[in-house]
């Protein structure tokens, strides 16, 4: 089996789904035709199954076959999402994978996977015993120390009173160094900025990232991050991990169209 169609099937298994507009950009070979001939041939063999919901035509998930491949090497497959779930995450694989392929991290835990694991490091608890799991969970190199940061799509605005619990419980936790937020209007960035000044926890204001969505997915290496009254980009603060190709380019992230 080819690499990159292993590397693909992993990841539809750690995500739950694909869709064939992933899949095209970061496992597909050659132009736009052969990669949907490769998809094809995966659907063919068995290995690739549509989505079970019909109304989400362009998304796959992995076969019964396909799943013991991925149960045998890397555990146990994550469930597959609804259709109400796949814009949403859709968009934190979209992005997870685009800093993969620019090796600003090498590894990453999808929501998903966290909830596998009771006991996982990346399920942040208060004392109060609230809990919160983020979209994602990843490292990034910033001088000779790794670093991690929660990554968080806000599509839908929450109550002021939920970010205020979010932003405490992120607080907490002393071995995460950001929090990347993502939102996809300017209400939801300007609410979070405004609990943020609320708490008026200066340490909490300094490890929260604020970005918007459409600036993310156009290039997330180059997204302009708020940070307290800073702005940075990850491209400037973070090390690329050696020894993977560096010659990809990002393609801006479109919900929705063909998937």
């Amino acid at each position: 089996m080819p690499q990159n169609v292993a590397e693909g099937l992993k990841v539809t298994g750690q995500a739950g789904f694909i869709t064939r507009k992933i899949w095209r950009e970061f496992f597909g070979s050659g132009d736009f035709h052969a990669s949907r001939k490769q998809i094809q041939r995966l659907q063919h063999r068995g290995y690739l199954i549509p989505h079970p919901n019909p109304i989400a035509p362009g998304v796959l998930v992995l076969s019964e076959l396909a799943k013991s491949f991925f149960s045998a090497n890397f555990g146990e497959t994550s469930p597959i999402p609804t259709a109400g779930q796949l814009i949403h995450d859709s968009f934190v694989l979209w992005s997870v994978l685009s800093l993969s392929r620019e090796r600003l991290i090498a590894q990453f835990q999808l929501e998903c996977e966290i909830r596998k694991g009771s006991q996982d490091n990346n399920i942040f608890r208060s004392r109060s015993r609230n809990v919160k799991i983020p979209d994602a969970v990843f490292e990034v190199r910033i001088g000779s120390a790794l670093r991690k940061i929660a990554f968080e799509f806000e599509r839908q605005r929450k109550s002021p009173e939920r970010y205020r619990d979010i932003l405490w419980l992120y607080a907490g936790q002393e071995d995460l160094f950001l929090v990347i937020f993502v939102c996809e209007t300017e209400a939801i960035l300007q609410s979070i900025k405004r609990q943020l000044k609320r708490i008026g926890y200066q340490v909490m204001s300094n490890r929260v990232a604020l970005v918007r969505a459409n600036e993310w997915s156009r290039d997330p290496l180059r997204a302009p991050l708020n940070i307290g009254s800073e702005v940075f980009l990850l491209d400037e603060i973070c090390e690329k991990y050696p020894n993977e190709p560096d010659d990809l380019c990002v393609a801006p992230y479109v919900p929705g169209g063909d998937t």
